[in-house]
């Protein structure tokens, strides 16, 4: 009967102290990077909240400012003042519709 042999060879090699040294600093700065990079999604989200809220509250605040104009806008008789709010109403409503288009755009699409 025949045996077969089989042959392992193994190279080691010993890294200089000085290349050694060179990989355990590099080895320890990547894991310092990994703290300093971590991100803490519990800060992110409740600064994402705090953001919305306040964006629902100032458009809420345009829309209610516009809707009080209109509704002077229905009481005054002079045609001099009606001119005068219909510009402002206007400029309002035209910076309620710019914030609104603004936070949509900046929205991103639900996944």
């Amino acid at each position: 009967m025949l045996e077969f042999f089989r042959v392992h060879i193994h190279i080691h090699v010993e890294l200089p102290a000085a290349v050694a040294a060179q990989l355990d600093r590099i080895e320890k700065a990547i894991s310092a990077l990994g703290g300093i990079l971590a991100l803490d999604f519990a800060k992110l989200e409740a600064a994402a909240a705090k953001d919305e809220s306040a964006q629902n509250a100032a458009l809420v605040l345009f829309q209610q400012l516009a809707a009080a104009i209109k509704e002077l806008k229905d009481q005054v008789t002079d045609p001099q003042a009606q001119t005068i709010i219909d510009a402002f109403a206007a400029k309002v409503e035209a910076r309620a519709d710019t914030f609104a288009a603004a936070i949509v755009a900046n929205t991103p699409a639900a996944p």
